[in-house]
């Protein structure tokens, strides 16, 4: 999904682009085109490369599936004349115009041009986290994969020994489950699974018009769990090769491969896997119950509302849990604000004997509390 803004206000154009990159949605300069040039520009832009090997219907969906802001100008016509243009000559999944709403006829008239919504200028930081989050939702129930983005506020959490478990469990679900390190600089779910990856996202993110299906199966290690993972850059100079539009591209590929994705984020959810979390259905954040994992939890649930993530898509996990001196369940529900629904005890015999064995512990101490505890908590995300 691409994102293009028809504008002759420098101002707003920049102050759309600054909130679309805090929501995780990418727009390049480059895609900012001033609205006599618009139409013409857009009926240029190449198909999406997952288009290109389609044809008839399909291939005209996926080619359609362009978000278009169009900024409305002094020139009220001018402005409207190009919504409908763009609707009839371009046909892009969604188009909003953006303008003041105090004329109800602009309004009305934009809507019977082609718009499907109406974006308030003045109201701009409230009303585009909630039209997006209406997109993803759409898209949700469109998809075939359930996403469930695995993060981390701080470290030592056990984050990624968490995403390789409860990717194991979801791989035993119909239609399996793909799993993706995106921690792209130090990325180990490799080594947890005792795998030898030949080719990783960043592979991948050189080649971005050519992921298709075909590509991202080859690239994947298999474990004989059944459990399929994409690994994170070997070396840590390749991270910077890992791109928001490569992930956009794995991410959509990656939802026909399997009934779940699951992606560990880790520690690097505010750089370049922001539009991860834009999509998830839902994001399980696993935190200790110390002081300075709370704070930075707290702080991360900030930026995440601020981001028009809903709440109701969070999954809080206490994990490591039991452990000598740490703060009590209540209070630390208080300093958060937001329930923790799953506690995973801390141990750490059966947990480190199985991480340096290569194998989860789910399968290692199926009996164990703690492979007990992430049986309830794979079942809970798997509830659609």
């Amino acid at each position: 999904m691409r994102i293009f803004i028809a504008s002759d206000d420098p101002g707003t154009s920049y102050q759309l682009r600054e909130q679309l990159l805090g929501l995780g949605q990418e727009c390049p300069a480059s895609q900012v085109v001033p609205l006599d040039r618009a139409v013409t520009y857009l009926q240029s832009v190449p198909r999406t490369s997952s288009a290109v090997s389609g044809s008839g219907e399909a291939a005209a969906a996926e080619s359609n599936r362009d978000l278009v802001f169009v900024i409305l100008s002094p020139a009220v016509e001018r402005s409207l004349d190009v919504v409908r243009d763009i609707r009839r000559r371009v046909h892009p999944r969604h188009l909003f115009l953006i303008g003041p709403t105090d004329d109800s006829k602009v309004v009305l008239r934009a809507m019977r041009e082609g718009a499907n919504e109406y974006l308030d200028v003045a109201e701009l930081a409230q009303e585009l986290p909630a039209a997006i989050e209406r997109l993803r939702q759409e898209d949700s129930q469109q998809r075939g994969a359930k996403l469930v983005a695995v993060m981390a506020p701080s470290g030592g959490t056990g984050c990624s020994t968490l995403a390789v478990n409860l990717a194991t469990l979801l791989a035993r679900q119909p239609g399996g489950c793909v799993l993706l390190d995106l921690e792209t600089a130090f990325g180990d779910l490799a080594s947890l699974l005792d795998l030898k990856p030949l080719h990783t996202s960043a592979d991948l993110c050189r080649n971005v018009t050519r992921i298709d299906r075909s590509l991202l199966e080859k690239s994947l290690v298999r474990h004989d769990n059944g459990l399929a993972m994409l690994a994170a850059p070997l070396r840590i100079a390749d991270a910077t090769h890992v791109t928001w539009d490569g992930l956009h591209q794995i991410l959509s590929v990656a939802n026909d491969l399997a009934s779940y994705v699951v992606a560990d984020l880790s520690h690097s959810f505010l750089e370049i896997t922001a539009p991860v979390l834009a999509q998830a259905d839902r994001i399980v954040m696993v935190l200790r119950l110390d002081f300075t994992s709370l704070r930075n939890t707290r702080r991360v649930l900030e930026h995440l509302e601020q981001s028009g993530i809903a709440q109701d898509r969070l999954v809080v996990v206490a994990n490591r849990y039991g452990r000598p001196g740490e703060l009590t369940a209540s209070e630390a529900q208080s300093a958060l604000g937001i329930p923790i629904t799953h506690y995973i005890a801390e141990d750490p015999k059966n947990v480190n004997r199985a991480n340096n064995q290569g194998v989860p512990v789910v399968q290692y101490a199926p009996s164990a509390k703690v492979a007990r505890q992430l049986t309830d908590l794979a079942t809970s995300l798997s509830a659609r």
